[in-house]
């Protein structure tokens, strides 16, 4: 990990920039000294977040530098790179400032951490690592190899002569491929394949690397370069080449793969209009479709599974009621559960901000689920079966981000099939599944590269930098844009510029155009003698809530239509309304009255409503002595219980059986319990029940932070003494406080820690 050192000696600009870069290592408490902050910067999942934000160019340059090692120098990095145009080289100065300003190198070194540069056990296909060879090698090993070049190391030469003698010799590409050109015919294949990563089989006859002598000649040829190291053991039957070997082997023209010219693709120009006119319609149909969900959950929540998911029974179910497609109802419920409308505890249940937010006009209920859109870890449109269950993907939000920033800087234009997949491949390569390694160039036709080589093992954590994310992950993205207006036609709409140019930081530029795009609001309804409500165009949010409340919608269309029933006018006499109430509000919303029909169904069904009478009795208390009934009835310590004389011996309760019992003791009374067959029921002692516990959200809301508060936490940072008491430490391990919220977050999901 970075050390508090060089943290303090690269200054305050420096650390300021590396937190705006990297704001995950900020969470979810502020580091109290630089020793916190450097241990958080070194962590495995912040350098995984790192890596999975940068680009291909500055891929490409890391795992140059894995290759060189930590005492290299820009120029030959640059050399292998094939940066020797000032474009290129100016290219590559761009990418290591990048690599700077995102904590991954020293801003006066070119020197990747130890734990990154673990990750590339083999960079650039290269083959084993001299050092670690050299380091397993015995004295009377390493004179046989140093004889073998023509190498002395004196007559009683220590390990550490031989190991500086035999790095100085492979370090010299020009004397090793005139060592090869005297190489056995029989190799010449074989050393090709090797100098790109193969793991060339040996067969059994050279079982050890040792042969007798009247071997064949493949054999023998092995033997050969195995006595200088230029092969060296895979295992027992197959070999790989030292990696400085390979290097030389690949030629004086050879560059490591580095391409800092990001793809154009095709694109296909398309009228504003055009694109918008679909925006439009979108738009619409999102905020209709959010809104029948939640009037859905509102009355009847969705059953969840053992596993916590809610399956495909209850999504078909859903389906059916608001009348889409079934694979569409996972999205909805992902950007319901993004916007707080919708929260997971024994059911899927709305919440008191989702009854708020369809109280809410169209564009601003609609900016909300936008803005909780941009920052959503998760894609929701991207599901394997029919369930769903919010799941965290970190990287998510940062694709989604790019993607949009892609598709602005060609605005009216749509990308072709394999476009927008290309730019993202270079844009964030980690994240649409690359591995750390890139494409070598210059491999034999038909040659399988080996990537990576396990051959020794790595102390600390395996950093899987690789999203989770599916093939079909970009295009589940592009679903959601697209199903939000965000993209329209394949390009971006004007409400999707409107969210590149920063209005997701500034809600109310968003807010104006989705009002622009969704059209006037109309807060009128025609109300028909047919005992119909028409709307034409997109209806208020408080006028939406008054016909739902008290008509059934028929139709979705241009024209909103609702119809007036018997049951409809009933459910909201339900609710607490009188006829007088519902009239007036009526009258508010019409553009000329009540017909009288309509005037009647009211009117008729609120005579009606409570001639019958229904209630709930929970337990009773049942006693030939009335007065000792009458006595209970009026006791004041009782009253929360609810008791009622149904008859003059039987008084009913809304409270549990077990509660009343309880109550009743405590008041002095001597109750019994019954059995349905009116005999005494005996009380036998048990455990307490245990509560079932609830998955939910935290209510902690991150509040964004500026550029200033990054500056005033550097301050104090510097300002503060370099302690330890922030950390623990466990052997090699530093367990921080973003390592134990991911433990914390493991074990509340049942899932394993290691």
């Amino acid at each position: 990990m970075p050390s508090p050192s060089m943290l303090r000696i690269a200054g305050p600009d420096y650390v300021t920039e590396v937190l705006r870069q990297r704001p995950d290592v900020l969470e979810p408490v502020l580091p109290l000294t630089l020793v916190e902050l450097a241990a958080r910067l070194g962590h495995p999942v912040s350098l995984s977040r790192a890596l999975s934000r940068l680009p291909q160019p500055a891929l490409e340059v890391l795992e140059a530098l894995a290759a060189l090692g930590p005492h290299t120098d820009e120029t030959a990095l640059a050399e292998l790179l094939g940066a020797g145009t000032p474009a290129r080289r100016e290219a590559l100065d761009q990418e290591l400032d990048r690599l700077r300003r995102f904590g991954l190198l020293p801003p006066d070194s070119l020197a990747l951490e130890p734990l990154l540069a673990e990750q590339y056990a083999t960079p650039l296909q290269l083959g084993v690592p001299l050092k670690a060879q050299l380091e397993h090698r015995t004295v009377p090993e390493l004179q046989k190899v140093a004889a073998a070049w023509g190498v002395t190391g004196g007559k009683q030469p220590r390990r550490m002569t031989l190991v500086d003698a035999l790095q100085q010799l492979f370090a010299d590409p020009a004397r090793i491929r005139t060592e090869v050109a005297k190489a056995p015919r029989a190799l010449l294949e074989t050393l090709e394949q090797a100098a790109f990563g193969l793991r060339v089989p040996t067969g059994y006859g050279s079982f050890y690397g040792v042969t007798a002598r009247g071997g064949n000649d493949r054999e023998q040829a092995l033997t050969w370069a195995l006595e200088r190291m230029i092969l060296v053991r895979r295992d027992a039957f197959s070999v790989q080449m030292p990696d400085p070997v390979a290097l030389a082997l690949r030629g004086v023209g050879w560059h490591a793969p580095f391409t800092p010219k990001r793809p154009d693709g095709e694109w296909q120009q398309l009228q504003p209009r055009q694109i918008d006119s679909s925006a439009s319609v979108a738009v619409g149909a999102a905020h209709q479709a959010l809104s029948d969900v939640l009037r859905f959950l509102h009355g009847i929540p969705l059953k969840r599974r053992k596993d916590g998911a809610v399956g495909a029974r209850e999504l078909r179910r859903l389906a059916k009621a608001v009348g889409g497609a079934p694979e569409r109802i996972p999205m909805l419920l992902g950007l319901a559960y993004a916007a707080r409308l919708v929260e997971l505890h024994d059911d899927l249940v709305v919440t008191a901000e989702g009854l708020e937010w369809a109280e809410l006009e169209p564009a601003q209920a609609l900016t909300a689920v936008l803005s909780a859109w941009m920052t959503l870890p998760d894609i929701p449109a991207d599901q394997e079966d029919l369930t769903w269950l919010p799941s965290d993907r970190p990287g998510v939000p940062d694709l989604r981000r790019t993607m949009l920033h892609v598709l602005a800087e060609h605005p009216c234009a749509a990308a072709q099939a394999t476009t927008l997949h290309d730019l993202l491949t270079w844009e964030r390569p980690v994240l649409l599944g690359r591995s750390l390694y890139g494409p070598i160039d210059g491999a034999p036709t038909g040659v399988t590269i080996q990537v990576g080589w396990d051959g020794y093992d790595t102390d600390g954590y395996d950093m899987d930098v690789q999203d989770e994310s599916p093939s079909g992950a970009l295009e589940a993205m592009l679903t959601e844009a697209a199903f939000l207006g965000i993209v329209a036609e394949g390009a971006l709409s004007s409400l999707g510029q409107a969210m590149v140019s920063g209005a997701e930081e500034d809600g109310a530029s968003v807010e104006a155009v989705l009002q622009t795009l969704m059209g006037e609001v109309q807060r009128e309804v025609v109300l028909q003698a047919d005992l119909t409500a028409t709307v034409l165009g997109q209806a208020g949010g408080a006028l939406t809530t008054t016909l739902d409340r008290l008509a059934d919608r028929e139709s979705r269309s241009v024209a909103a239509v609702w119809r007036f029933t018997p049951a409809s006018i009933r459910r909201a006499l339900d609710t607490g309304a009188v006829a007088e109430q519902i009239l007036a509000d009526l009258d508010a919303i019409s553009t000329a009255g009540v017909p009288q029909p309509l005037n009647y169904l009211v009117r008729d069904v609120a005579r009606k409503h409570g001639s019958l009478r229904a209630g709930s009795a929970v337990s009773y208390i049942r006693s030939e002595d009335e007065s000792l009934l009458a006595e209970v009835a009026a006791d004041r310590r009782l009253r929360a219980h609810q008791l009622t004389l149904l008859a003059p011996t039987v008084l009913a309760s809304t409270t549990s059986l077990d509660g009343l019992l309880e109550a009743l003791r405590s008041a002095g009374y001597a109750p019994v319990q019954e059995g349905a067959g009116g005999a005494t029921v005996l009380e036998r002692a048990h455990a307490p029940a245990r509560k079932a516990l609830r998955d939910k959200r935290s209510a902690v809301v991150t509040v964004p932070r500026t550029e200033q508060d990054d500056r005033d936490l550097v301050t104090r940072l510097m300002a503060a003494p370099d302690s330890h008491r922030s950390l623990l430490h466990l052997g090699h391990t530093v367990i921080d406080s973003t390592m134990i919220r991911e433990y914390t977050q493991a074990l509340g999901q049942n899932a394993p820690l290691f």
